[in-house]
């Protein structure tokens, strides 16, 4: 509750405000108080003649009241010498023994006035001193508890429950976000801004606390005159008639949102990061189970004549192999288990290179508008999640038109402040942004708050896998960035990525050759501790003339390789591997043995045991699992051939 302090002087009274005064004034007020007591004595001399003192009690009584004890001694002095000198026949010394008695005793009086009234005004003064700093510190204490309720966003009520009276302090008219004047200070005009789902439950708790004990805690919404919805954390106690009737509750409320808001991005982040490791974990069996089912289509494929029956049938099983790759790669992809390839990378250059890809596969009743921002930065990623990413932010925009509209792919330079608003939160810092805005059907804030969960789709069953968008959000995580969501139901929806600037110049990215596969007769060395996946790798180089050692753990390599009285030409290795070893370490523990080896890397999980600047070496000399036979013989080749492959 805001207090303010009143204007100085006005916790004083006039005797305080006269003690501040000069001396000189004060004894100046004496002097004229004297100097009117003559003059009445004057003006009326018949009166004066009976009792020429009176007036001069009234000025120094007066006197010491204004200028305190000094002035009305000094007032007394003077008084009675003025009586002496004007308003007697002898003067001085020259009195009757009683006239100088009586005059004397006169003097007395009024001197004791004088410090009685001196006495009482210092006693009132000590008084008045200690109520202003007593309610001086009851203002500050107020502003105290003020302050520390509008940091703490808590405010207090009270609830005059037989005159249905509500008072707010200014905190819960904030919170509430409402005007002292615009509320109705009753519970009828309180429960008209809880949300109208919560009402009935709130009166439920009303209820039961008129008739419980102690503190009762109660969690709610609020609407407020703007529209915006609020979490309400409210305590209140009831108060009794001598212990029976419940005649006045008291209490305080908070504004929770934020803290709920961060709440649910906990539970939110921690169950994406359950179902990345659950998903990371799966993908990499599954991965050598579909290479090993692949491997052997390809297999029987090459070995069944022309036109066989059973042709058709090996192609569904590699389609059905393939898709389930696919979707396998999705999952790595949203549990940020993939292995990228990151190179410094124009957006403007990828975007552009899929504008026509994007134009037919959204179709022609929604329009395609490509925005490229001018002097854009520099990004590092893996070129291809990030054409990935677009594509899947383009079909999940063309899902949301059904009868056309637009899409607008946007790239521009923007600079995060410290402070700066939004949700996420994106650390400061300089980015290059990539939106993907459409005129879609938009969402409603429930769905917009799980889009980005595997398996969460709002199509119908079997019209999409749920996984679009949380591979989106994977891989934005993965290359360092954020991403956020605006949307809005019937006002379409835009998704703003943001990519950290990098420097350098932007790489060449090479493209495939096309080039028939070469068989070879070297000799090579498979390192695989899955034995399926070692099998059908081992057939697939024999048939292709290749010379084939196959182990299954690291020592078993090294064995092999130590055996052999010829020249192994390659090592075909696993990166994550059973036994302690990994692939990495395996190459390099026989680069030392043999010289001039060369190295084929495999994975189908994860770079977690490469650091990047690993990685950035064996890039060029890995497969990823599921990998076809044709693929895996053009790769061999390609490393065999090289000048460096170790």
């Amino acid at each position: 509750m805001e207090v303010k302090a009143p204007p100085e002087g006005q916790t004083g009274d006039f005797a305080r405000y006269v003690q501040a005064c000069s001396p000189a004034l004060r004894y100046g007020a004496a002097l004229l108080l004297c100097g009117l007591a003559a003059g009445i004595d004057f003006a009326f001399p018949t009166f004066s003649a009976q009792a020429p003192i009176a007036p001069f009690y009234l000025a120094t009584t007066v006197a010491a009241w204004f200028g305190g004890f000094r002035a009305g001694l000094l007032a007394s002095m003077v008084s009675v010498l003025a009586v002496d000198y004007y308003f007697t026949p002898t003067h001085g010394l020259n009195h009757a023994p009683v006239t100088l008695f009586r005059m004397g005793i006169a003097g007395t009086i009024m001197v004791f006035i004088s410090w009685l009234i001196d006495r009482r005004a210092s006693a009132h003064r000590l008084v008045e001193t200690e109520r202003g700093r007593v309610e001086d510190q009851q203002r500050r204490l107020q502003a105290m508890l003020s302050s520390a309720a509008r940091i703490a966003r808590m405010g207090s009520w009270e609830y005059d429950i037989p005159n249905d009276r509500v008072v707010w302090d200014d905190e819960t008219y904030r919170i509430f976000g409402i005007t002292r004047e615009a509320f109705g200070g009753n519970m009828a005009a309180f429960f008209a801004l809880v949300h109208p789902d919560d009402r009935q439950a709130l009166k439920a708790v009303q209820g039961k606390a008129h008739v419980a004990q102690g503190v009762i805690e109660m969690e709610y919404r609020i609407i407020r005159p703007d529209g915006a919805v609020r979490n309400i954390h409210d305590r209140g106690q009831v108060t009794r008639h001598e212990g029976r009737n419940p005649v006045q509750v008291t209490g305080m409320v908070m504004d929770i949102t934020e803290r709920r808001s961060l709440e649910e991005q906990l539970r939110q982040s921690q169950k994406m990061e359950a179902v990345g490791r659950l998903a990371g974990g799966v993908a990499h069996d599954f991965n050598n189970m579909l290479n090993v089912i692949l491997g052997h289509c390809e297999l029987l494929a090459e070995t069944l004549p022309a036109g066989h029956a059973q042709q058709g049938r090996v192609n569904k099983i590699k389609e059905a192999a393939a898709r389930s790759a696919n979707l396998t790669g999705q999952l790595l992809a949203f549990s940020r288990k993939q292995l990228l390839m990151p190179k410094v990378l124009d957006l403007n250059v990828t975007v552009g290179g899929l504008t026509s890809m994007l134009g037919s596969m959204i179709g022609d009743d929604i329009e395609l508008l490509v925005r490229p921002g001018k002097k854009l930065g520099l990004v590092k990623a893996d070129p291809g999640q990030i054409e990935q990413v677009v594509m899947n932010l383009a079909v999940n925009s063309r899902d949301a038109m059904p009868n056309g509209g637009q899409v607008v792919i946007e790239t521009s330079n923007v600079e995060v402040g410290e402070n700066q608003a939004g949700h996420p939160p994106v650390p400061a810092g300089s980015y290059v942004m990539l939106s993907v805005s459409d005129t879609g059907c938009g969402m409603r804030p429930e769905i917009k708050d799980h889009i980005f969960e595997p398996f969460y789709t709002t199509k119908e069953l079997g019209q999409g896998t749920g996984l679009g968008l949380s591979t989106v959000y994977g891989i934005v995580q993965q290359s360092d960035g954020h991403i956020r969501v605006s949307s809005e139901p019937r006002q379409g929806a835009t998704f703003q990525i943001y990519l950290p600037r990098a420097e350098g110049r932007p790489e060449i990215i090479a493209e495939t050759a096309g080039e028939d596969v070469l068989d070879g007769d070297e000799t090579i060395l498979i390192a695989e501790d899955e034995l399926l996946l070692a099998e059908v790798i081992h057939v697939t180089l024999e048939s292709a003339g290749y010379t084939v050692l196959e182990a299954h753990n690291s020592e078993e390599a090294k064995a092999l390789a130590q055996k052999q009285n010829g020249n192994v030409d390659l090592l075909l290795t696993d990166i994550v591997m059973s036994g302690g070893t990994n692939g990495l370490e395996l190459a390099a523990n026989l680069g030392s043995l043999r010289p001039g080896l060369k190295v084929l890397y495999m994975t189908g999980y994860t770079a977690d045991l490469v650091d990047h600047k690993g990685l950035a070496d064996v890039q060029n000399r890995l497969l990823q699992k599921p990998f076809s036979t044709t693929a895996l013989r053009r790769k061999i080749r390609a490393v065999l051939d090289s000048q460096s492959g170790s």
